[in-house]
């Protein structure tokens, strides 16, 4: 698990300063003018909106593990009435 996770993260940080480059080379200011300076402004709303729904997706899944964690949590010390929408709350 250990190795994966470290591949994972290598990878991540390569695509982050390739990213960087990208922005460097065309002397843009977010990932969005990179994607119009070297692919094409018609399509600029695809990184935009990629980037929008991702955040959006790993926001739901943390929440779900923070309620199921904070439920299993509230159980040990006794409270076993509250939901999963209420620990979050």
């Amino acid at each position: 698990a250990a190795a994966l996770i470290a591949i994972i993260g290598g990878i991540s940080a390569y695509t982050f300063s390739m990213i960087g480059r990208v922005c460097s080379f065309t002397g843009a200011k977010s990932y969005r003018d990179a994607w119009a300076e070297t692919i094409g402004p018609k399509t600029c709303w695809i990184a935009a909106g990629t980037c929008a729904l991702q955040g959006l997706s790993i926001t739901l899944a943390y929440s779900m593990i923070l309620a199921d964690t904070f439920q299993a949590i509230l159980a040990t010390f006794g409270i076993v009435t509250v939901s999963r929408t209420s620990t979050l709350l």
